[in-house]
């Protein structure tokens, strides 16, 4: 993923840089004196002030990659259900409303909080197949994303899954426009 988001940074005129730290620590404290650490706050305070956000929608299944890391304990598996966690951007994992205040694990995640995102201008979710529908769900009502790149039946799916207006407080309008726009031919 470091070589698309390279490949893409510099076929869009932007920038890139490396993000060198781990995805999750065990400890709070751990995080804080890593968050510290100028190499990290750097790159943290510059995807604060981005234009354009590219972020994939991961849903919490066995079969999905983050399960499979080892990252995720017995315990904080089970959790995903218990607090109904539909899916995760950024490893940032939120409910089918989009909140994560929830999932307590959230807070030893070393990277961006994804609450920036909703002061992206541009901030697009990358997600396929009909088992990320919800995760897709709870990421445009928590408004993450404001722009969706999706196959047919996904999208199909979230229609009926949404109540999409079109209105700009309904939280699908980018879905529910590019999703038009794609069968306007």
């Amino acid at each position: 993923s470091n070589s698309m988001a390279e490949s893409l940074a510099k076929a869009l005129g932007g920038q890139f840089s490396m993000f060198h730290a781990p995805a999750m620590v065990s400890r709070i404290q751990a995080k804080t004196e890593l968050m510290q650490e100028q190499s990290i706050a750097s790159i943290l305070e510059a995807a604060s002030h981005v234009d354009v956000a590219l972020s994939g929608i991961g849903a919490p299944e066995e079969s999905s990659t983050i399960i499979q890391t080892g990252y995720f304990s017995k315990e904080m598996i089970e959790d995903f259900s218990k607090y109904e966690i539909c899916g995760d951007i950024c490893l940032n994992f939120y409910d089918k409303n989009g909140n994560l205040s929830a999932y307590e694990h959230n807070q030893r995640v070393i990277g961006i909080n994804i609450e920036i995102l909703r002061r992206v201008p541009w901030s697009f979710g990358v997600a396929g197949g009909v088992h990320k529908a919800n995760a897709i769900r709870g990421a445009l009502i928590g408004k993450y994303i404001n722009v969706l790149v999706t196959d047919c039946e996904c999208a199909e799916l979230l229609l009926q899954l949404l109540v999409c207006t079109g209105a700009p407080d309904s939280g699908c309008a980018g879905f529910y426009c590019l999703y038009a726009a794609f069968y306007q031919e």
